[in-house]
């Protein structure tokens, strides 16, 4: 008896420890954040550079060698954005290490960056005829819930930039 009694003690005791077990909370997420930075992998630091001056406006805030990591580095900003771009002797494009594959869809990893843009007809226009390479000319939907016109280009390296213009007037 004395035994069953220890025993539904335990029983007891471990249920009220586990029902008042502290519940997990979800994390809260702070949406007052903003992107911040990308860091991208380029071929040639100096030209990177240079695009990204001439096509978006960015800045050099500060360049680096590191010698030792035989690595190159170019800190950029567009206004409260900033772009790291890293040149690392002996590094490759994806393709050159997986030749298989024909799109960079196909692994995981960073497709693109993306920003707003107040005329995008009139990015295109100006990237076209500089001759930005271009990989999705400008189309309009509302994936997103709402109507944007938006457009696909390439760095000099490869990588996708898009540009969005949200459209206030659904018949634009």
């Amino acid at each position: 008896m004395i035994r069953n009694m220890v025993l539904a003690f335990f029983c007891f005791s471990g249920m009220v420890i586990f029902s008042q077990a502290p519940q997990q909370k979800q994390a809260r997420f702070d949406h007052s954040i903003q992107p911040y930075l990308v860091a991208l992998s380029v071929a040639d630091l100096d030209r990177t550079v240079a695009w990204y001056q001439q096509n978006l406006g960015f800045e050099v805030k500060k360049k680096a060698d590191f010698p030792e990591h035989k690595v190159r580095i170019a800190m950029m900003a567009g206004g409260d954005f900033w772009l790291e771009l890293i040149e690392r002797q002996g590094a490759k494009p994806w393709k050159d290490h997986l030749p298989s594959l024909k799109d960079s869809m196909d692994i995981h990893g960073l497709k693109k960056m993306a920003f707003a843009a107040k005329d995008v007809t009139g990015l295109f226009e100006a990237f076209k005829a500089q001759g930005v390479t271009i990989s999705n000319p400008p189309w309009t939907d509302d994936f997103l819930g709402f109507r944007v016109k938006t457009f696909i280009c390439k760095d000099p390296d490869g990588n996708s930039i898009q540009f969005f213009q949200k459209l206030d007037d659904p018949d634009r």
